[in-house]
């Protein structure tokens, strides 16, 4: 399995469809932060301004499919200057799955269009390194003004399992919103330039993708520098000089990073002592951990797994 398979899977996507939105020209629907969730949106008619707090204004046409990776505060603008209203507030007046903002909203004159609305759920967040290296908004131009095929037919599938009250809905839908994000996460790796920093970047770097497998998987490993360089196929100097410069951390830095947040997921998890969870992702002992850990996450691990049962 790839790496990025990897990833996704102990990220365990889910997803919620809210409802349809009909914003007018001079209206718009605002969104707060949401940590842990990536809103998403899929404009189905017209046009719309996609407005983030830090002045970015984003022109969306019919098709295109934006998602909010770290769950940003934004705004639906049915154009540039429209005034925007709590998402709660305008969803609470949908019609059968249908909410209109201003008046009616769609491409006409006055401008605005249609969307869908939804957010991604991630079991595992707050750190997770494949959520940290997206960009703030990922954003899928559709073709032809409609959504890209696979798009279409997967949020299709979506509204149907939502709806139908189905045994298994709750699963179909864990798995179709599995595929809807990783096709958003390979749309973001084919729009990257070649030698792009970050940990995206590495992934399209044959050698260094290697490093990286190779550490997410085998942690519990004394990994050197010399040691990496060598299943890079690459001298010392050049690895440590290449990684760094890619992902923006040197080698025993990045993998100082994925030990504490493979010990948090255990710790999260359950199941395993302190000292079973020190073991698996590379430390001597529990003390040399928990040194690590505490200086980390700002807690014992003792106390992070209190807090993370209450």
């Amino acid at each position: 399995m790839d790496v990025l398979s990897e990833l996704l899977a102990e990220l365990r996507v889910e997803s919620t469809l809210y409802c349809r939105f009909a914003v007018a020209g001079g209206y718009g629907v605002a969104y707060p932060a949401s940590p842990g969730v990536a809103g998403f949106h899929v404009v189905t008619e017209g046009a719309l301004v996609l407005a983030t707090p830090d002045g970015e204004r984003r022109a969306l046409a019919a098709g295109d499919f934006v998602v909010l990776a770290h769950g940003g505060e934004h705004r639906m603008l049915g154009s540039a200057a429209a005034r925007a209203e709590p998402v709660a507030g305008a969803a609470a007046r949908a019609v059968d799955g249908l909410a209109r903002v201003g008046g009616g909203g769609g491409g006409g004159a006055v401008g605005g269009g249609t969307y869908v609305c939804g957010a991604f759920h991630f079991a595992a967040a707050g750190d997770h390194p494949l959520l940290s290296a997206l960009p703030p908004v990922v954003h899928v131009r559709g073709e032809g003004g409609a959504p890209l095929p696979w798009l279409r037919t997967h949020l299709e599938a979506l509204a149907c399992e939502a709806r139908s009250g189905r045994p298994g809905g709750a699963a179909m839908i864990a798995r179709l919103s599995e595929v809807l994000f990783v096709h958003a996460i390979r749309a973001q790796l084919a729009e990257l330039p070649a030698g792009s920093r970050g940990w995206l970047g590495a992934l399209r770097d044959p050698a260094l993708a290697r490093v990286v497998a190779l550490i997410h998987r085998h942690p519990e490993r004394g990994w050197t520098v010399a040691a990496l360089a060598r299943e890079a196929g690459l001298s010392r100097s050049q690895f440590a000089e290449r990684f760094a410069a890619t992902v923006g951390h040197p080698p025993l830095t990045y993998l100082a990073q994925w030990r504490m947040h493979r010990g948090r997921a255990l710790l999260r998890e359950g199941g395993l002592r302190v000292g079973e969870v020190a073991r698996r992702v590379g430390y001597g002992s529990e003390a040399a951990f928990s040194t690590a850990f505490r200086r980390s996450a700002g807690v014992a691990p003792g106390a992070y797994r209190r807090g993370v049962a209450v």
